[in-house]
């Protein structure tokens, strides 16, 4: 990786649920300004390593460091603060929002108005409020969703939401932008344009986690792979020999690939 820090580290990690062996001693560094496709079949521990990481889950055993601080097991609301991002399978939104007021949200973060600018109207809280809207609206037009700015979210159709999750992931300027399956259940019109819009993030040096089962995306988009099966790490390098290891092709692609 050349001169490029270690910006996340992720040292034998373990998680058990009831007995069961999700991740089992799992080593994983991801690189300042990478792309980083994590793959593999279901049920190989990927959404378990990224609710490790989104501090939703804690893991029975090993350490999280994210620019050189551990953070193994703080909640999510003290991970979101230190600028790390997450999309999740299935949208989550607020469905009794705006489209823009759900951007609005991810701002939350970098609010100082405190509990009486939330009671009280003061002329500092209005510009605060300004900032934000205008700021939403500039990641409304980045995702294509402007003309869409004061529609119900649950107007949106399902590759609009998907898109508008993201963008209210980066408006917390993350440092970190971990992504759940962002192509799934797309058209192939709509996975094109999430994929065009992942790689512009790449382009201004955003480091970004990938889940992703279509390897057609992960081929495209993705820097380095890493490969989870049964909670353990089988492979890790370039998208291209990932294709050609037999390990992969046996627990991933399958034995006619």
């Amino acid at each position: 990786m050349g001169e490029k820090k270690i910006i996340l580290h992720a040292e034998n990690i373990r998680m058990e649920f009831g007995g069961l062996l999700a991740l089992k001693d799992v080593n994983i560094d991801i690189y300042d300004g990478e792309l980083i496709s994590l793959i593999g079949p279901n049920g190989a521990g990927k959404t378990t390593f990224l609710n490790i990481v989104s501090g939703i889950y804690k893991p029975v055993r090993g350490r999280i460091i994210f620019e050189g601080e551990e953070i193994t097991g703080n909640p999510p609301d003290e991970i979101a603060y230190r600028r790390i991002t997450r999309t999740f399978q299935t949208p989550q939104l607020f469905t009794n929002m705006t489209v823009i007021e759900n951007i609005m949200v991810g701002y939350h973060t970098k609010i100082k108005r405190g509990m009486l600018g939330c009671i009280f109207t003061f002329p500092w809280t209005r510009s605060e409020e300004k900032w934000i809207r205008e700021r939403s609206a500039e990641f409304l037009e980045f995702i294509g969703l402007a003309d869409k700015a004061h529609r119900s979210v649950t107007a949106l159709p399902y590759g609009d939401r998907k898109k508008l999750e993201l963008a209210r992931a980066l408006a917390l300027e993350p440092k970190l932008l971990l992504l759940d399956e962002p192509t799934a259940g797309l058209n192939m019109d709509e996975k094109e344009s999430i994929i065009k819009l992942i790689s512009l993030m790449r382009d201004k040096g955003l480091t970004i986690l990938i889940i992703e089962h279509d390897m057609n995306v992960v081929m495209k988009i993705s820097e380095r792979v890493i490969v989870l099966n049964y909670g353990e790490k089988i492979f890790e390098g370039k998208p291209e020999d990932a294709g050609k290891d037999p390990m992969v092709i046996s627990a991933y692609l399958g034995e006619e690939s």
